[in-house]
């Protein structure tokens, strides 16, 4: 029991530093200049689906906030049409939740691809600063009709 409790503390300590190490956490990493935090959610059903990300600047050594950022969305464009897969952000301020809308739209049957990947990046940062993911439900699209 010992050994196989210690093999899964070795495998979350892996996991967790490979997630700093490729900025993939809904948090960015700590001791970065931006302590942004990002939330996503997926609404709606059928073939559209509003998706809803808040953004929120936890702490900064920096008093004036961090601008120049932008939300960018990755997503298979065969299979997925979406209003605004990049929206440049304005100044963000410490302590103030920021909350922007699109819309994603089906146009193929989802099963082959079913995530979409957020993205926020500066043009500073050589990575993005964070990242999450959103996992699409199926959905069939028949006959063409959306």
């Amino acid at each position: 029991f010992t050994s196989d409790l210690a093999v899964i503390r070795r495998t979350v300590a892996r996991t967790f530093v490979e997630l700093l190490e490729t900025r993939s956490g809904p948090v960015a990493i700590p001791g970065a200049n931006n302590q942004l935090r990002l939330t996503a959610r997926l609404h709606g059903f059928g073939c559209l689906f509003v998706l809803a990300m808040d953004l929120i600047q936890i702490h900064t050594d920096n008093t004036l906030g961090c601008t120049g950022l932008s939300i960018v969305l990755n997503f298979d464009d065969t299979v997925y049409q979406v209003k605004s897969p990049c929206i440049q952000l304005p100044l963000i301020i410490s302590g103030v939740t920021y909350r922007y809308t699109t819309t994603v739209k089906a146009i193929r049957d989802t099963r082959a691809s079913n995530t979409i990947r957020i993205l926020v990046i500066s043009p500073h940062e050589f990575g993005p600063l964070l990242t999450a993911t959103v996992e699409v439900p199926e959905t069939d699209i028949m006959n063409g009709v959306m």
